[in-house]
Parts: C-alpha cells; structure tokens; sequence
C-alpha cells in the first residue's frame, strides 16, 4: 500500500509559525537555536531582533522552547498575546500553570516578579520567560498605559533573588523603541542576537527534512518524494534583497530567504498534491500556483 500526502498533516505550517508541537518538523536553524537557548539559560536579559520574515516564532517555539525544556529544573514560559486587554492577566496565568495549584485567584494579584519568584522556588528552579513578538506590546501599550507591567517586568530582570531569565523577541525596526525601558534596566541592550534570513543551507534543510521526517512516521507505505526542481525553484523565489534600516530603509545590504515564504509555497505544493492523490512534491505544481 502507497501512502499519498493528506492535506490535514502538511509538515509545512504556511504562513503561521511553527508551533512546539510540529517542532519535529522544524529544520534549518540549528545553530542559532543553540545559541539563543544558551544565551537564555545564563544571562538575565536576552533581546533576540532580525528582519521581519526572518522566522524569530518559530524558532523560538519549535525550536528553542523545547531544548530548554530538555534541561532539568527549568520552567519555559513562552507569550505573545499583546493585542489582548487582559495581556497582564493572560501572561500571569500562564506562568501561573508551571505552580502545583495554579488556579489560586491570588497568584493574579502578585507582582510578576513576586510570581515568577515563587514558581522558581516551588520548582527548585529557574523560569525561563520568553516574550515573542514583543514589538506588538510596544505598538499596543504606550509608556503610560503600560508603567505598571513594565515596572515589574523590570524588577522580574533586575532582582537578583529572582531565579528568572527573560528573552525580548522583535523586529529589528522596533529595536530602538526598547528604550523607553532604559531607565529602570540598566542591562537593557547589553546582551543582543540579530536572527538573520535563512541562508541556502538552512532553507534546504527546512524543505528536505520536514519529508524525510513525515516519511519515517509510515515507513511500511511508499514514501513522499520531492523534485530537486521544485527545491531550487523555492529556494530562488523566497530569496530577495532585504532592505536595510540603518541605510534608510534601500534594499542590498541583507540578502536571505523569508522563511514564511517559503513554508507558503510549500504547504500550497503539498496540498495541491494531496488533492491530486500524488506522492510526489513537482516543480510544476508550483508553477501552475
């Protein structure tokens, strides 16, 4: 019996990050993964930023969340619900899930750096607190709206009797809206990664690999297989120039893949060949696209 591609369990995520459970089929970024978790694990403040397009979500959902959570007594908690009114309460709560009775009313009431202080000792741990997409609070919540979170989101990197690690993820031209937290974090920018685009090795990796992994699930039916047309011709059409901000925004000085992209077109492939009932990824099903 020959196995044909189902709509329903694409190893590709389109447009959408890829979640922590798809994180098998997560390829291309392995050594940033490393280095971000490692950054993560050891020092109190850690702000990831890179192009729009460069894949920061996924990532840090599929790819760093679970190495850290690999390591003993440590606590991941990853957010990006910003464009929420009750963004404070939704963030607590989810820290709160990591506590053996989370469902206290109380724990609501607790200053962020209170709560994250008690889920480390409960745990006998360190909480690792990733906060993604962190450009969407900076556009949501102005500085006055937001005075009282961001002070104990500053105690929560400041106290050193907090067994807490946070990690800022955002847009590189969000990058300088950051400093309206300079003042109450002195180690504000101290510790930064910029995430590049994919390169050309990396983006083959996150085609290839994805069916290599969905294969080895079925290994009594026939496998998927995909053209080598197809993957050049997907990595060429995701690749463009990148404008670069500190040039004014004139495109030439960062070249790379847009990750999104790329998952796009394949998802489109997979599921154009699923319809058909085809075990092979073509070439000219992208371009009948």
């Amino acid at each position: 019996m020959t196995a044909t591609p189902s709509r329903s369990d694409s190893p590709y995520p389109g447009l959408q990050p890829y979640t922590e459970a798809q994180r098998d089929y997560f390829f291309g970024r392995d050594g940033s993964k490393r280095v971000i978790a490692a950054n993560l694990l050891t020092t109190r403040l850690t702000v990831l930023y890179g192009p729009s397009g460069a894949g920061k979500s996924s990532l840090l959902r599929a790819g760093v969340a679970p190495v850290l959570r690999e390591h003993r007594r440590t606590a991941v908690v990853v957010f990006s619900n910003w464009s929420s009114p009750g963004f404070v309460d939704e963030l607590k709560n989810e820290c709160a899930g990591l506590l053996e009775n989370p469902s206290s009313p109380a724990l609501l009431q607790l200053p962020l750096d209170d709560l994250l202080d008690r889920i480390a000792s409960e745990r006998n741990g360190r909480v690792l607190l990733i906060l993604d997409q962190f450009e969407e609070y900076l556009l949501y919540h102005g500085e006055s709206e937001g005075a009282g979170f961001e002070a104990e989101l500053a105690r929560s990197v400041n106290r050193e009797d907090v067994d807490a690690n946070v990690l800022f993820a955002l847009r590189e031209d969000w990058l300088s809206k950051l400093d309206r937290f300079s003042k109450r974090i002195p180690v504000l920018l101290r510790n930064r990664i910029r995430l590049a685009h994919l390169d050309t090795a990396g983006a083959e990796d996150a085609i290839r690999k994805p069916v290599e992994v969905y294969n080895s699930r079925a290994p009594s039916a026939g496998p998927i297989e995909i053209e080598d047309g197809l993957v050049r011709a997907v990595v060429e059409q995701s690749q463009s120039q990148i404008a670069d901000p500190a040039a004014g925004g004139t495109a030439g000085a960062d070249t790379g893949i847009r990750a999104p992209l790329l998952q796009l077109m394949m998802s489109r492939v997979w599921e154009e060949e699923a319809r058909g009932g085809s075990r092979l990824l073509r070439l000219q099903t992208l371009e009948r696209l």
